[in-house]
């Protein structure tokens, strides 16, 4: 039986594939009694496992460190390894078999069900979230108890006529140490009933570019071993038992994503240009210094952001001046001249450092809030200053540059420079070299900064906007949290009002102004970020060439409108309308809402017309976004191809019309609709529904302007409370009938 489930999509692509269920070991646990004499041996049993998880454990960090394996690994696998030698997991069940006379598997379950509980009396969002780590932890230990090692099969799931042999994981949760395995196996996409954004499986799944859902709440229970089932990451759907149309429509999405990647490949060498002939600056975010090859294999233009606090995470000692100066070094040459922007010390909140433990003697009420980032490196000037030699050092090898990240105030920025200053002349009484003009700027990622910019450009030498922390702080969500996640919103007027206002500034003062958080990766914010005047990206690398490919097409579009403000021609070329439909669509993604089901119903026997690409493209975006608007709470938007062929009647109802063959483009909804005397009116210039302040009443006028220049013609059906149907037709270029069309199929009358 075929049926649908919604999640969260954390991971872009779409996997088709045979399920593979991994069981969940705290849910197979039984409770017997055991005689006081068996007590010793049931210890002992305990200790047994525990020793076994920590050697399995000690395996996965040295695989976790082999190239090609995501960074996040070794560091997720190394926080287990410290929950599993804390004595609340491996002293306190041992009293509880001696106390209650049970099993260890159910004293061991016992004990983190008490854990669980206090993590979910935790305000903070990202730490209550770690219980799941523990959950993981129990679960691996109660694997050995059981003799039951959790291992995923290398062989796939029957290979029938449509030979999926790739596999889909179905799982309660992952952990870290799970996904290791993955590497050399034939791994499709990740399903899991729990997890949020910042989960394990979501950080493993966008390192390893694999579609993943999480969040499904049901999904492990309902779905038997090897159904095939479809995993749409990009939407956030899952579907089981797919009906032969619905496999073959994403069999043909998957391989359009596929052949999109590999034509992504042709950008490497490609310059980012604005129209203007402005070049756009793409960097690459890095977490340690192996991440470097990543950056070179995507010819990133540098490090916009070298997070330092991995190198703090997940070991006991702190590490030397010396081993960070190899580690910046390193980087720095690498990179051979290219600029390389290293973030001072982000260590609390959601990052912690066992290296650091015990430093802060209160437990923060709200740790995204308290002691962390530049507060915490100004309370311990050792450590900073420590870190700002290094840095330094580094600069005579490469284009360093030095980011301090969380200001607030203006007594931080002068208590940084002034260290800064300190550790120079420490390296000078050492006689070590370094860049004297190294740059020192500052992340904006508070709103109180954002608001007060001017004190910052004149303190500082360039900005980088942290969107992630920016937009959280200043909307007052956590998007961790799934019961307010949906309210996380990047395109509210208020945190667009926000980033225009701070790149405007920083421009009129001439200073570089970079973004680094997520939407500096999120093609579809590319074309808003480049009207707001930014000119300088950092992401993650895998991210990069689509970006590139963004502005690219910004650039197009850009060129088309101007094309037509002023009366020019334009690139009109023999072309196929489902290729447009599909290129209009990828430019959509995140526009829509979740709220809006989209159906495409292309017809693949469309003979070749003579348009624009870019014109077009315009038109059916601003027709989709049009479709958007008319359904605030939801609905229906459904996009088809057809043939029609118009006779002598239906051409004298079109304008310019000649009877004979035409390719149809559709766009309809199920939203509020028009009267007739809005109908009437839709095509006028300047003429709107919406809102002051929220539309121009250009862009129908533009379109049907667009359209008719390519020959074609538009017209529009709408009832109040029906919806609206917009059909646009071109004429076909080609003079003899195709066979397709002899046989009528999909021919519109």
């Amino acid at each position: 039986m075929s049926f649908t489930l919604h999640g969260l999509a954390v991971s872009q692509g779409i996997a088709i594939g045979r399920a593979h269920l991994v069981s969940h070991a705290t849910l197979e646990v039984a409770h017997y009694s055991v005689r006081e004499r068996d007590v010793p041996r049931e210890i002992a049993r305990f200790e047994e496992a525990l020793a076994t998880v920590r050697a399995e454990l000690g395996v996965l960090t040295a695989e976790a460190g082999t190239p090609g394996s995501p960074s996040e690994l070794a560091a997720l696998v190394n926080v287990h390894a410290m929950f599993l030698d804390d004595p609340m997991l491996a002293e306190v069940p041992k009293e509880l078999i001696r106390a209650r006379l049970c099993n260890a598997e159910w004293a061991l379950v016992q004990q983190m069900d008490q854990l669980v509980a206090q993590f979910d009396e935790i305000d903070d969002s990202y730490l209550r979230e770690r219980k799941q780590d523990i959950v993981q932890v129990v679960e691996r230990v109660l694997r050995a108890l059981l003799g039951q090692p959790r291992r995923i099969s290398r062989q796939g799931g029957k290979a029938g006529k449509d030979d999926l042999a790739e596999l889909v994981i179905v799982a309660h949760d992952l952990s870290p140490a799970d996904t290791i395995q993955f590497k050399s196996l034939k791994i499709a996409g990740f399903v899991t009933d729990l997890g949020g954004a910042t989960s394990h499986t979501a950080i493993v799944a966008r390192s390893l570019a694999i579609p993943a859902v999480v969040g499904l709440h049901h999904a492990r229970p309902l779905i038997s071993e090897k159904d095939l089932i479809i995993v749409d990451g990009t939407r956030g759907v899952l579907i089981v038992d797919p009906d032969a149309r619905v496999l073959e429509e994403y069999r043909l999405r998957k391989r359009e994503l596929e052949l999109e990647r590999s034509k992504l490949k042709r950008l490497k060498t490609a310059r980012a240009m604005t129209l203007d002939n402005v070049e756009v600056s793409l960097q690459a975010n890095i977490e340690l210094p192996q991440d470097i090859e990543q950056v070179k294999a995507v010819a990133a233009d540098g490090v916009g952001l070298f997070r330092t606090e991995f190198l703090f995470m997940n070991r006991d000692t702190l590490p030397s001046e010396d081993e960070q100066f190899e580690a910046y070094r390193q980087v720095a040459k690498a990179l051979a001249g290219k600029p390389v922007t290293i973030r001072t010390l982000d260590i609390g909140a959601d990052k912690e450092a066992r290296a650091l433990a015990g430093r802060v003697e209160r437990q923060a009420p709200n740790p995204a809030l308290g002691l962390r980032a530049i507060r915490y490196c100004l309370a311990e000037p050792q450590i900073f200053l420590a870190q700002l030699r290094a840095i330094l050092r580094a600069s005579n090898f490469g284009k360093v540059q030095i980011l301090v990240p969380m200001l607030a105030h203006v007594t931080e920025i002068t208590q940084t420079l002034a260290m800064v200053e300190q550790a120079k002349q420490q390296l000078r009484e050492r006689r070590c070299k370094f860049d004297e003009t190294v740059a020192i700027g500052g992340m904006i990622e508070i709103p109180a900064a954002a608001l007060c910019l001017g004190v910052f450009v004149k303190r500082l030498q360039f900005l980088s906007i942290g969107t992630n922390d920016l937009i959280q702080y200043l909307l007052a969500i956590d998007r961790t949290d799934e019961s307010v996640a949906h309210l996380y919103d990047p395109l509210h007027p208020a945190v667009l009002r926000l980033l225009a206002q701070v790149i405007q500034t920083a421009r009129k003062a001439e200073m570089p102004i970079a973004v680094c958080g997520e939407l500096a990766g999120d093609p579809a914010m590319t074309h808003l970020l480049l009207g707001m005047g930014l000119r300088q990206f950092s992401m993650h690398p895998s991210q990069l060439l689509e970006v590139k490919q963004a502005a690219d097409r910004a650039a197009e579009l850009t060129a088309q409108l101007l094309a037509f403000a002023r009366g020019g021609k334009y690139d009109i070329r023999p072309s196929n309308l489902n290729g447009v439909i599909n290129e209009s669509l990828k430019l959509l993604a995140g526009t829509l809402d979740k709220s809006i089901i989209i159906e495409t119903r292309l017809n693949d026997s469309l003979p070749t017309v003579e348009i624009d690409v870019g014109q077009i493209q315009q038109v059916l975006v601003n027709l989709c976004v049009n479709a958007r608007d008319a359904m605030p709470g939801g609905g229906r938007l459904t996009i088809q191809s057809s043939l029609a062929r118009l006779s002598e009647g239906d051409a004298r109802s079109q304008v310019d019309a000649k009877p004979g063959w035409f390719a149809v483009m559709a766009v309809s909804d199920t939203g509020v609709g028009m009267d007739g005397a809005t109908k009437g009116r839709i095509f006028e210039p300047f003429f709107t529904t919406k809102e002051e302040g929220c539309g121009t009443g250009l862009g129908l006028y533009i379109s049907k302007n667009l359209i008719e220049s390519a020959g074609g013609s538009i017209s529009v059906e709408s009832e109040p409370g029906r919806g609206t149907s917009f059909r646009v037709i071109f004429p076909d270029l080609e003079s003899r009938e195709p066979e397709s069309k002899k046989t009528d199929k999909g021919v519109e009358p």
